[in-house]
């Protein structure tokens, strides 16, 4: 009983393991598991146009000559109907970048059997050129019909710009999508220890 009292305190206060990421390839170090809309996105190995990455050997590159209106890449994975996922990933966008275009991170989330998205949430937007690589971070709530959630990462343009001079590019790299873990209410930690109590009283009663 004692061993049994002691792996139980053990199991219940020792920290959880970081949440497992849900995305396959999440650094871009294969080519499968994304999907791309269209032939300006490409994986490519870091040091692309002097562009280097901490996070692995290669990167998605978003890379163009003329006005593009929408295009992207994107993942799906299972999702549990009203949970909450951390969502984050690293994007650098250089100077040479033309300033009418902005890039877009999305979460669609499906239905069973469905066919088109029943919520559509917008989790980043950014259009400045960066100083080497960014983090973004954000979170999105499942809705209760959701059996399925596509991340998505896009590139338009904002509004009636001219085709850029020259190749203007952008990279991302490194994406986790995890679901939260929900932490017990108060009440039912109060409950736990009240067995946890009970069952070292019980102990002690055997032995007397």
């Amino acid at each position: 009983m004692k061993t049994a009292l002691i792996t139980i305190l053990i199991v219940l206060f020792i920290p959880l393991s970081a949440n497992a990421n849900l995305l396959v390839n999440p650094s871009f170090e294969s080519t499968g598991a994304w999907s791309t809309s269209s032939g300006h996105w490409d994986i490519v190995a870091s040091g692309d146009n002097g562009i280097a990455t901490p996070y692995g050997d290669y990167m998605m590159k978003y890379s163009v000559t003329s006005n593009v209106l929408y295009t992207g890449f994107s993942q799906g994975m299972d999702a549990t109907p009203n949970a909450t996922y951390s969502i984050s990933g690293y994007y650098n966008i250089p100077d040479e970048l033309w300033s009418g275009y902005h890039t877009y991170a999305y979460v669609y989330y499906m239905a069973e059997g469905g066919t088109s998205p029943i919520k559509i949430e917008s989790v980043g937007s950014f259009a400045e050129p960066t100083d080497g690589w960014l983090r973004f971070t954000a979170s999105s709530t499942a809705p209760s019909e959701a059996v399925r959630a596509v991340l998505t990462v896009a590139v338009g343009v904002s509004g009636g710009y001219p085709d850029p001079s020259g190749e203007q590019v952008l990279y991302w790299d490194n994406f986790h999508f995890t679901e939260d873990e929900v932490i017990p209410e108060a009440s039912s930690l109060t409950l736990l220890s009240v067995g946890i109590a009970g069952l070292i009283l019980f102990s002690r009663m055997k032995r007397i």
